[in-house]
């Protein structure tokens, strides 16, 4: 397997293995939305990582693929006493790791899809 460097023009969450002209990283990322849900109006927050495949040709470094993980998401009423109801059928439509964010996103029009990769960590 390629060596694993730690390089200080990389911010410390991104983690690199190389293995002669090809590398992967990996990169935690947020994503965050502000949206309505049935009159409601929610902050919805999503956390994961992309693995970036990279690969050396013609002496340039460059990006093949971006593959997002999804962890874990979680949506909240940005007014502390209020409430939102969502509809379960919909919601489990969804993988665990971002059934919220593709929530709000089919709410204000989005199509998405349903196929994302998601870690295996707190499934039940």
């Amino acid at each position: 397997m390629g060596a694993r460097r730690f390089n200080p023009a990389f911010p410390r969450w991104v983690q690199r293995d190389i293995n002669g002209n090809r590398a992967v990283t990996q990169t935690k990322m947020t994503i965050s939305q502000r949206g309505e849900v049935h009159g409601v109006l929610v902050d919805v927050v999503c956390t994961g990582r992309f693995f970036d495949f990279l690969e050396k040709r013609d002496g340039k470094w460059g990006m093949c693929l971006r593959q997002p993980i999804y962890e874990k998401d979680r949506m909240d009423p940005v007014s502390p006493s209020a409430t939102v109801e969502l509809e379960q059928s919909l919601l489990e439509k969804f993988p665990i790791g971002y059934r919220h964010l593709a929530y709000i996103q089919t709410q204000v029009g989005y199509e998405v899809k349903k196929g994302y990769a998601r870690s295996q960590r707190g499934r039940s």
